[in-house]
């Protein structure tokens, strides 16, 4: 098989990833005739809110200027789509919409050169992701793929030849960027020869051998400063960090009661500085909407430095005070009173289970992101069969939905003990919630110990759990 690794970039040796200089200068991105579009900037981690410069409604143009002191990326937002720029201190450039669709570049020519081979190669890229992505939603729906095939070793070629023209037309070559297009192209490979969709959590995922042997190149390549500009190197990273999270081979995190801690000691497998402080910044932000206001997590967020924390602080330094339709958050029951019909029409509660620790999940079938939950939950199930735990997961489906719930509880074949209890508004005051899912950990006496348990997606849930039932 090719190797993914043998394109014209492989010259430049890691030796040329060592931090070279930073010089301040002024970027400027002219954005013309490109009504609705705007441009974020700062994006350093993705799922958080960027700073964004909208062009003017009616003339479809703006201008963005900002003093830097190293390379970033960029994002224009044009009419659905989407161009990512890479400019360096100093660097100008004008985007502007055609007359007959697509963007044109201006300006400086070394700048335009750069950005011309990167939108070029993300062009390759999201044209395998989207063959891969049609072609698996045929498989879904079991319908005959039509669509002409894309392969990996296509677009490899491909991309080989954009880089090789860029080398041969002898403009535009800077060291950083050189080092972040190939390291961008390398991870964009390692994520495609793994199969690995960037929304798709990679807890407990049974990696092979080959996998986690390109999987750990992200550790190698830690001491790139480059590689935090790449989207396909964080994906690649947060998937080597499940695996991580999980096994610990190395043995660098503590006991899971330190869960908070442990998500900051991920970062210890990597080298340098600024790669780990992105990787701890996007651990800890997984889990930052179940620990809104809460000063323990807000503690270890702001060990980060200001670049890679300031964004958390800001997102997740309020604590939820108000539901959603303005009713007021309850304090939770310190010894909930939970109760639901389980699917042979006997009534369960939760007093049922004293001596024993119980998880419980409450859920809806409805709810997108509590179907998300649903197979890292029974791998959490598997791997804590025998201890003195039980999953209960707890509907809030209507009563009108009960036989859909049925059907959904045996179609899904969900573990552990399922109940319905349709007054949603009672579970929500007695474990002072205001959505879904939410999980929430009860000890032997029935009494509310953790709530807003994170996730068993996020892999945390795995040592916080052994930790205190093993």
């Amino acid at each position: 098989m090719k190797s993914i690794f043998c394109f014209i970039f492989l010259s430049f040796v890691l030796a040329g990833c060592m931090n070279v200089r930073k010089h301040s200068g002024e970027i400027s991105i002219t954005l013309r005739n490109a009504p609705g579009g705007s441009i974020s900037y700062r994006p350093y981690l993705w799922g958080l809110p960027a700073e964004y410069i909208s062009a003017d409604t009616a003339t479809g143009q703006t201008e963005f200027k900002q003093s830097v002191c190293e390379p970033d990326v960029y994002t224009l937002w044009l009419r659905g789509e989407s161009l990512v720029l890479y400019l360096e201190p100093g660097d100008q450039i004008i985007v502007e919409r055609g007359k007959q669709g697509g963007y044109l570049f201006g300006g400086d020519k070394e700048v335009v050169a750069r950005n011309l081979l990167l939108r070029d190669l993300r062009h390759e890229y999201d044209r395998l992701q989207r063959y891969r992505k049609g072609l698996h939603a045929r498989r879904q729906r079991g319908t005959v793929n039509t669509q002409k095939e894309v392969t990996l070793e296509e677009v490899e070629q491909k991309c080989n030849g954009l880089i090789h023209d860029f080398k041969s037309a002898g403009v535009g070559h800077t060291p950083a960027f050189e080092r972040f297009i190939e390291l961008d192209y390398k991870y964009f490979c390692i994520s495609q020869r793994i199969d690995m969709p960037p929304y798709l959590v990679k807890t407990y995922h049974d990696f092979t051998p080959e996998d986690l042997k390109l999987l750990e190149s992200c550790r190698e390549d830690a001491c790139c400063n480059e590689v935090t500009l790449s989207l396909y190197y964080r994906q690649v990273a947060c998937a080597y960090m499940d695996y991580l999270r999980i096994h610990d081979p190395e043995k660098k995190m503590g006991d899971g009661r330190e869960f908070l801690e442990n998500e900051y000691r991920l970062g210890e497998y990597f080298p340098g500085e600024e790669v780990p402080a992105m990787l701890r910044a996007l651990a800890l932000d997984r889990i930052g909407y179940d620990f809104q206001g809460d000063s323990c997590y807000l503690s270890v967020v702001k060990r980060l430095p200001e670049k890679w924390g300031n964004s958390l602080v800001r997102n997740y330094s309020q604590k939820a005070t108000v539901a959603k339709g303005g009713r007021k958050i309850e304090e939770a029951s310190l010894f909930p009173d939970i109760k639901g019909e389980n699917v042979g029409g006997k009534i369960v509660s939760l007093k049922d289970f004293k001596g024993k620790w119980v998880l419980i999940d409450c859920w809806a079938t409805w709810c997108g992101p509590c179907n998300f939950e649903i197979s890292y939950l029974k791998q959490l199930e598997h791997a804590l069969e025998g201890e003195n735990i039980v999953f209960l997961g707890v509907s809030v489906d209507a009563e009108k939905d009960k036989e859909k719930w049925k059907e959904f509880v045996a179609e899904k074949e969900l573990d552990g003990i399922q109940i319905l209890c349709v007054d949603k508004s009672s579970i929500y005051k007695e474990l002072g919630i205001n959505g879904i899912p939410h999980f929430a950990l009860i000890d032997p006496s029935g009494k509310l110990f953790m709530n807003k348990v994170p996730k068993p997606s996020t892999g945390v849930t795995h040592h916080l759990l052994e930790a205190y039932v093993k």
